[in-house]
């Protein structure tokens, strides 16, 4: 074991991410591991490390992730966020000694990753109603939790209105009046909805869920059952799996990657297989 280069977002969390800044080091000086603090500083040489631990959200690693697209050195990351949507999927329910030993001591796995527009993703892309959830809660200025998340739901749902889209995946061509389209590599978003529960992140293929248009009353009523993941079936809603898709519209739209926000009249989205190295 060399050096474990460890990155802490300090603002995640509420206060979470420094207290496992803490146990971290704490654990790893009790064990005589060396260590170094990359504070976030993406002027900082990786080259020296042997692993990379991250503590924070899905918009801590989404920044990492971006900052070093390349990176082949083996991933950690513990849920230092509030969403944790992405940990959630790598590590399920496993606590913080069974992810401090697999990030010590497990052999790396590879997982797919993403690319929008030239930028990177992990968890996946959303376009529609949950960019403008996500765009809402990052402009309102408030620290991000499941509460925010669930209040901008409930803020946008009523009022939201569907967009006209154009979706080209494998040589067809397809025009629709939709609600929100995701392009998935993880399952969960917004701290715990199952929008695309059947999604496997190694492989190679992004689950693309849509969401047509569906009447405002409906929409509260089926909320709980998209946040289940049980919402596959109904009929306003249709899936595939790609390797590819282009997404585009007349009017500028609002898409999310990983909860970090980009707006576009085109989005060209594609799955990278075996991008990246994950120890969970």
């Amino acid at each position: 074991m060399n050096n474990i280069g460890i990155i802490c977002n300090r603002n995640a969390g509420r206060g979470r991410a420094p207290q496992l800044l803490d146990a971290i080091m704490r654990r790893l000086k009790e064990e005589g591991i060396p260590f170094t603090l990359l504070n976030g500083d993406e002027t900082l040489s990786i080259d020296t490390c042997s692993r990379i631990w991250i503590i924070g959200g899905d918009g801590t690693l989404n920044r990492f992730i971006n900052a070093y697209p390349n990176v082949t050195i083996p991933l950690a990351i513990f849920k230092g966020g509030t969403g944790n949507d992405f940990a959630w999927k790598i590590h399920g329910e496993k606590s913080f000694d069974e992810c401090f030993e697999t990030a010590l001591r497990g052999e790396p796995r590879p997982i797919d990753a993403g690319i929008c527009n030239k930028k990177y993703f992990i968890n996946g892309v959303g376009i529609g109603f949950d960019a403008e959830v996500a765009r809402a809660i990052n402009n309102g200025g408030k620290r991000k939790s499941d509460f925010s998340y669930l209040a901008a739901v409930l803020q946008k749902i009523f009022r939201y209105a569907e967009k006209q889209m154009t979706l080209q995946v494998g040589g067809q061509v397809k025009d629709a009046m939709l609600f929100m389209v995701t392009a998935a590599n993880g399952s969960r978003y917004g701290g715990g909805f199952l929008v695309a529960p059947q999604a496997v992140i190694d492989d190679g293929l992004l689950d693309i869920v849509l969401i047509k248009k569906v009447p405002p009353i409906l929409r509260f009523a089926y909320l709980p059952m998209v946040k289940k993941g049980k919402h596959l079936h109904l009929p306003f809603v249709e899936t595939m799996r790609c390797d590819h898709i282009c997404i585009s519209s007349d009017n500028c739209l609002a898409a999310h990657l990983d909860g970090e926000i980009l707006e576009g009249k085109i989005f060209d989205i594609q799955i990278l297989p075996a991008h990246f190295s994950f120890l969970f």
